[in-house]
């Protein structure tokens, strides 16, 4: 082992391994890591008392994941600055109290520490706490009767040296399996087989040429060493230590000079040696002068040289000239260029104010189109307010006692001109008025159709306008058209054989509802004989192949597989016509789900009756329609899903995996089981056949295959059924029987069903709370579960609940429920796990969840302590009501607290507070959730600055206010240019008054990526609140700078100057803010640590861990697949 192994950076104090430690305790300490790194392969390791950081970094070589942790704060600075790793890192810790959270550790590495610690109980159950179950121990102490007794070592920093016996005794009273060892440094041989044996043991040999005696294990070894776990142990290897470099130079020596006359004569050796030495300085003094003699020579000849040097001298100042000249050409290029660059960067920060101008222009007129939307509702209620006083009137008029009490009233209704409304005084002029502007405004009975054009948002072009015939067919009104692109992204195959009415409708709805993907439309015609062979080839765009005869529908599509030059494929039948989306739904599912192998659509009868939701295939290869005649709507039918298989009457798939699986198979011609066989196929390659049933094809079933099973093509599906039977029999044996829906959907293990109630469908773009519950429940359905999602409001608002539906989970609105009670009476029974998020909506729906599904797990999801939020709003303002609103919600939580079976919160900080108060109940930190873009922008090309945030939470209104009025004033004078958006919906009239021409308010944006792109920080002035804030993870995520107070980086374990700058009090903050946005130094440090700190904590991988482990059975308990919940714990 080379001395350099240590940096010398660090002193020796007799505490630690530094540089100049003797090779003896560089072995020692190598050889037990050595050991380690065995064991610490593929795991999460943690290094206590880890020192300068060599063994972790060791330990990194093998491990996935280590943590070194040492108190020495300048010993930590110095290995995070030594050993750079990307799976290591090193903190400041004590081994009584380790900075880890429970059960997040595979392996524990804690060499020579035990000895330094008093409580030695306290540091194994902290080691105890941070294993995972099963978890295994590495840990050794100077052994005292040898150390200290015998060699009369002693150590300064050692606080409670142990014998071996007593070592061996604390461990095994920890842990159920201990392997304990002991070790020294020794000079000898090492003999071993050349494989493991069970008859070979181990031991020490002694003794000379005289006698030999023998020890098992280590004799009088100086260490003990043990592996200890609550698990049976690995295998494990000892072994000895070799530098293979020092040995032979130690044994060498050994042999030269073994005996005494041998150093004798090394002695006479060297005097024999510096006796040459005297004679070569005498010959070497000799040299020099004759050297000075020839130097003098040379000297002449080196005045010759200096008169030619001097020549070549005016040669090169003439050069020298003409240099200068092209210098200042040059130059003059170098300013022309500068100023382009200018001109580029004034021109890119142009570009951008216009984009977020523009971006502002939206907001706003999407504000005032919802506020139309609203008066047009207002102004439909009113009409209907006034319809029923008319027929209230009418009733009235009518009834014998109001005429016999009302006789004048009579006779002026008998002579007035209006006898519906006269005689009834103030309730005559308010119906005649109204009967009046109903005549006058038509447009009335068509609100709801102009809301509905409003809220689709944004206006796009109209489309090509159709007619239709008689048979509900749309034919064009113009020529059809397919536009023609270099390359292509999806081919649509049709494959037709007549039937050219058909044909044409579904190439006009294609036309019609053409997505902005590339695409070309291949026409494969199977022989047809109708006006099919004059009609398509003239159609502009398309690709039209023509079979001499007639193949069938097998052949066809393959046929025009061959010529597509799409990256995925689109086998459509021609007796579909297609919808809105059709083809980006399907696109976007290969997008989001890497292991789809192909999408299938919702196919819809032309009455309105769902035609399919899927394929179901039966132990007896017969197939079922998921879902035919019934509503298209229900909830059961509207969530992306895995599928037995997907009808080839609409299907996607990745022209790579159709060639890989051989296309469609010819056994099947001419057609029938064909699609069935390619699911199949493509889930034995690893992938999965998806429906989708945001993409909706409207399918004349029947109408160019017939119905008929004995006759036509039909005949085919009872033989090809029998050929796919004995095809896939292995495959069909696990399904169930015909008819047995509840086999079909029975979970698989491991799978959880999951119910999730919240105030309303997750709008990530407005706050920061629906992120987090968008991202958990994409992330469930990622990890296999199904995921049922109801918003408190029963409301189906769009474009909210489809993408859910589009991401896989099942949303449950109305009018399909009237109440979430209703739901849970019906359906309770079905979910294992429970998931109430929010306070008040936990509330109102716990006792109906352990009512109506006594067996599921229940999760009180805080998203942030409410009372915590109150509390100190009501410190800040002294505000009587939230000071009791405070009181009640803290009530409440630990109420929900109590009744739940797990609590979850967002940050440490948050869950220290519940456990602390409940310890005895489960609380978990599920955070903020946010996909991680990084920075594009450099320093240079970015300007101004931006608040982000939900106005209908009170701390963002203050903060904005607070911002402005307190510490926007300190900034005018430095940064008189810059500008300041507030970003964030429903912003009241206190933050609308501040918009000046440097401060924008920009109101909602539904893309927020263009300003994060741009700006070059992101403030977070709060003064109260609760919880992890999104703004601050958001603005991480896409490495932009955030300046904050220390209540809005609460609880997220961020460093001052490292990860965001904090600042409480205005000129801090201003100061701050200046600092960051005038250095690029400093910020690009920001962004860098922010984007790696966000990856780390914030992630979708990192929630991916936390999630899978939360939903695992180990966490819940083991579930019965056959049943909801077999039962569950901490009841």
């Amino acid at each position: 082992m080379k001395r350099n192994l240590i940096s010398a950076d660090l002193p020796w104090t007799g505490e630690r391994l530094v540089a100049g430690c003797g090779r003896q305790l560089i072995y020692e300490h190598v050889h037990r890591y050595a050991i380690a790194t065995r064991l610490a392969v593929g795991k999460r390791a943690v290094d206590v008392a880890c020192g300068e950081g060599y063994g972790a970094n060791l330990l990194a070589r093998t491990a996935s994941t280590v943590v070194g942790i040492d108190l020495d704060q300048p010993t930590i600075e110095h290995a995070n600055r030594k050993y750079r790793r990307q799976n290591l890192k090193f903190l400041v810790g004590s081994c009584e109290e380790l900075p880890l959270e429970s059960r997040s550790v595979d392996l524990v590495v804690s060499f020579e520490t035990i000895e330094h610690v008093q409580e030695q109980e306290q540091f194994l159950n902290e080691i105890k706490r941070v294993l995972i179950p099963g978890g295994l121990l590495i840990i050794s102490s100077p052994d005292k009767e040898e150390y200290s007794g015998v060699n009369g070592a002693k150590n300064p920093f050692h606080q409670s040296e142990l014998y071996h016996r007593d070592f061996a005794k604390l461990l095994m009273s920890n842990f159920k399996e201990c392997l304990i060892g002991k070790q020294r440094p020794v000079v000898g041989s090492w003999i071993a087989p050349d494989l493991p044996s069970p008859n070979v043991g181990s031991g020490t040999f002694r003794g000379g040429l005289d006698s030999v005696e023998f020890t098992d294990g280590v004799y009088k070894g100086l260490y003990s060493i043990a592996v200890c776990s609550d698990a049976p142990l690995p295998a494990m290897q000892f072994g000895i230590f070799e530098n293979k470099d020092e040995s032979a130079g130690i044994w060498n020596l050994f042999e030269t000079y073994d005996r005494p006359e041998d150093i004798s004569n090394l002695i006479a050796e060297l005097r024999n040696e510096r006796e040459q030495n005297a004679q070569v300085i005498a010959q070497l003094s000799q040299q020099v002068v004759r050297l000075e003699e020839a130097a003098e020579e040379r000297q002449g000849a080196l005045e010759s040289l200096r008169a030619q040097f001097e020549e070549r001298g005016e040669a090169l100042e003439r050069l020298q000239v003409r240099f200068e000249e092209r210098s200042l050409h040059l130059q003059r290029s170098t300013e022309d260029l500068a100023l382009a660059r200018e001109r580029f960067a004034q021109t890119h920060e142009q570009l951008q104010e216009k984009s977020i101008s523009l971006a502002g222009y939206e907001g706003h007129a999407r504000e005032l189109t919802q506020r139309l939307c609203d008066q047009l509702s207002t102004t439909k209620k009113l009409s209907r307010l006034l319809v029923a006083m008319e027929e209230a009137a009418v009733r009235l008029r009518s009834s014998r006692r109001w005429q016999f009490a009302n006789p004048m009233a009579v006779l002026r209704a008998k002579f007035s001109r209006d006898s519906r409304s006269a005689g009834y005084g103030h309730l005559e002029k308010i119906v005649s008025s109204y009967e009046r502007w109903r005549a006058s405004y038509p447009q009335k009975d068509d609100i709801d159709d102009q809301i509905q054009a409003l809220k689709r948002w944004p206006l796009t072009v109209p489309k090509l306008p159709v007619v239709r015939r008689s048979e509900g067919l749309v034919v064009p009104a113009e020529p059809i058209r397919f536009p023609v692109f270099e390359k292509v992204e999806v081919s649509v195959i049709i494959p037709v054989f007549n039937q050219f009415h058909f044909t044409q409708a579904c190439l006009a709805s294609l036309q019609q509802h053409l997505d902005e993907q590339a695409l070309e439309v291949i026409i494969v015609d199977d022989g047809s004989t109708d006006e099919t062979v004059e009609s398509l080839p003239l159609i502009e765009g398309a690709v039209y192949l023509r079979s001499p005869s007639n193949v069938g529908f097998v052949a066809s599509c393959n046929w025009g597989a061959t010529k597509a030059r799409g990256k995925y494929l689109v086998f459509l039948n021609n007796d579909t016509t297609v919808t809105e989306r059709w083809l980006s739904t399907l696109l976007d599912t290969f997008q989001d789900d890497s292991r789809a192998g192909l999408v299938g659509s919702k196919l819809i009868f032309p009455d309105g009756r769902l035609q399919e939701a899927g394929g179901i295939i039966w132990n007896d290869a017969s197939g079922w329609n998921y879902g035919k005649f019934d509503d298209p709507g229900k909830p059961e039918y509207n969530f992306l899903r895995e599928v037995d298989y997907c009808s080839a009457a609409c299907v996607m798939i990745s022209k790579a995996l159709f060639e890989k699986v051989g296309g469609f198979e010819l056994q099947y011609a001419p057609g029938y089981y064909e699609d069935t066989d390619l699911s199949f196929k493509v889930r034995r390659c690893g992938y999965k056949p998806l429906y989708q049933p945001l993409s909706e094809v409207i399918h004349f079933e029947g109408a160019t295959g017939g119905n008929d099973l004995s006759t036509g093509a039909k005949r085919h599906q009872e033989v090809n059924r029998m050929t796919f039977a004995a095809t896939w029999a292995a495959e069909l044996a696990a399904k169930p029987a015909p008819g047995d829906l509840a086999g079909h959907f029975r979970s698989k293990p491991g799978q959880k069903r999951i119910l999730v109630i919240d105030h309303h469908l997750p709008m990530p773009e407005k706050d920061s709370g629906s992120l987090r519950m968008f991202q958990i429940l994409t992330i469930l359905h990622t990890l296999g579960h199904r995921v049922t999602f109801i918003p408190d409001d029963l409301a189906d608002t769009l474009p909210y609940s489809s993408d859910l539906r589009g991401r896989g989970i099942k949303v449950v609105c109305h009018p399909y429920i009237q109440s979430v009670g209703d739901y849970l009476r019906e359906h309770g029974g079905e979910y294992d796990v429970v998931l109430l998020s929010r306070c008040d909506f936990a509330h109102k729906h716990i006792a109906g969840v352990r009512l109506h599904a006594p067996k599921s797990w229940i999760v009180f999801d805080t998203v942030d302590l409410h009372f915590l939020r109150d509390s100190r709003e009501a410190r800040l303002t002294q505000d009587p009501v939230v000071q009791l609103r405070a009181r009640e919600k803290k009530e409440r939580e630990y109420a929900l607290v109590d009744q739940a079976d797990e609590t979850w919160v967002v940050s440490d900080l948050e869950q220290k507070l519940l456990q602390k108060h409940r310890p005895e109940k489960k609380i978990e930190v599920v955070t903020n959730i946010v996909e991680v873009p990084g920075s594009a922008t450099p320093f240079s090309l970015r300007r101004n600055w931006l608040f982000i945030g939900s106005f209908q939470h009170t701390p963002n209104v203050d903060a904005v206010i607070y911002f402005v009025q307190e510490i926007y004033p300190l900034l005018h004078d430095r940064l008189t240019r810059a500008k300041f958006y507030i970003i964030g919906d429903k912003a009241p009239p206190s933050v609308v008054g501040l918009a000046s021409e440097n401060v924008i308010i920009t109101g909602l944006q539904p893309d927020v990526r263009m300003y994060f792109e741009s700006v070059r920080l992101s403030i977070a002035p709060l003064r109260w609140g609760a919880g992890v804030k999104g703004k601050i993870n958001q603005s991480m995520s896409f490495g932009v700078p955030v300046v904050a107070t220390s209540m809005a980086v609460e609880g997220m374990a961020l460093k001052d100057r490292e990860d965001v700058m904090i600042a409480d009090d205005p000129a801090a903050f201003a100061g701050a803010l200046v600092e960051v946005y005038e250095s690029e130094q400093l910020w690009n440090r920001l962004s860098q640590n922010a984007i790696e700190k966000t990856k780390t904590f914030y992630s979708v991988n990192a929630a991916r861990e936390r999630l899978k482990r939360l939903f695992s059975e180990e966490h819940l308990g083991v579930f019965d697949a056959s049943l909801p919940m077999s039962g569950t714990k901490g009841r």
